[in-house]
């Protein structure tokens, strides 16, 4: 059946990629010169288009990936440490504007309301004890009342838990509580059952309070950024690090790829933006039509390559399989073969 299915899927994909790559219509190498304005009517349409154009980039609005899931853009630089105090954590407005952003609080966390998020246990059937895996610990900072709270990284040892809770200065991405189990790798439990079991020890946690997610990113790398072109009225983007970013100002024009989006895509750029995105917007990005071109052929080659792998294998195994049961078939009987060699020694 795997075979069979193999053979299928194979056909399948092998006839998608070569139509894809007859039907692939390469961007033309040579950038396209226009203006600010018809780059923006650019945004109605889909085709993608590598092109140039005067630009003033309107540096005062843009907005950066956070690398969190929620919220996923923040106006504010997120590799740039803001060190708050514990009290901050009761103004909402202050801390609403720096989620997503690295935070740094100089104060140590209630010992009372360390709660462990996460326990693996690997339990031996021979052993009646449990080894301790792994684990997170979830505390409120003192000072906060209960507002905001700290989310270590993931431990392996008691000890290294027990060195984490003893410090006095803890740094991270500032997160709602709310949003815990979407930003925070390893936090499997709903934050409902957690704060209902922090309740449950006597430390009142609010709905709205904040979390400190102190363990390191998992993206590295320079992040890249949302920054609006002057004079578009928010419908045409630059999608840039900030050396690109830098590039583009010094040349006073921007160049490379243009793509029309969904502005439903980037809500999240335009909530943090605080301003309503139009329906459709255009973002450049300075790939170049080139480097767009041969990585589009890779991918249609890879799945020409892949779907014909399938079938071969596929087709392998059937013939493999009829081969095999052929030669069973056929295959002379021990006692015919004896009785042959006996009416030829006879004969001789």
């Amino acid at each position: 059946m795997v075979k069979y299915l193999a053979i299928v899927v194979g056909v399948i994909v092998l006839c998608f990629s070569i139509a894809a790559w007859i039907d692939f219509q390469p961007v033309n190498t040579r950038a396209e010169s226009i203006t600010i304005s018809q780059a923006c009517d650019l945004s109605a349409g889909r085709d993608l288009r590598y092109v140039t154009f005067p630009a003033e980039l309107d540096t005062a609005h843009r907005v950066y990936r956070s690398g969190l899931a929620e919220p996923l853009f923040t106006p504010n630089d997120p590799d740039a440490t803001c060190r708050i105090e514990p009290q901050t954590a009761l103004d909402r407005a202050k801390m609403d504007s720096l989620l997503g952003c690295l935070v740094r609080v100089d104060a140590a966390i209630d010992p009372r309301g360390v709660g462990t998020m996460q326990v693996i246990l690997d339990h031996d059937d021979d052993d009646e004890s449990d080894e301790l895996q792994s684990e997170k610990c979830l505390a409120p900072v003192l000072g906060s009342g209960n507002h905001l709270l700290a989310l270590s990284p993931t431990f392996r040892d008691e000890n290294h838990a027990n060195r984490w809770i003893a410090r006095g200065t803890f740094t991270g991405r500032l997160s709602r509580l709310a949003d815990m189990k979407r930003n925070a790798r390893g936090v499997t439990h709903d934050v409902a059952f957690i704060v209902s079991m922090m309740r449950g020890w006597g430390v009142d946690v609010p709905d709205h309070a904040y979390v400190i997610l102190t363990e390191k990113d998992a993206a590295g790398g320079e992040r890249r950024h949302l920054v609006p072109v002057s004079g578009a009225d928010f419908r045409l983007f630059l999608d840039v690090t900030d050396d690109q970013e830098q590039r583009f100002i010094g040349a006073g024009c921007a160049t490379g790829l243009l793509r029309s989006r969904d502005a439903a895509d980037f809500a999240a750029a335009g909530r943090a933006l605080g301003v309503p995105l139009p329906e459709r917007i255009a973002i450049l990005t300075d790939e170049t039509a080139e480097s767009y071109n041969t990585g589009a052929r890779a991918v249609y080659t890879l799945g020409v390559l892949f779907g014909l792998f399938l079938v071969g294998t596929g087709g392998g195994a059937v013939w493999l399989k009829h081969h095999l049961k052929h030669r069973r078939r056929h295959r002379p009987h021990p006692a015919g073969m004896q009785q042959f060699q006996d009416n030829w020694r006879d004969a001789a």
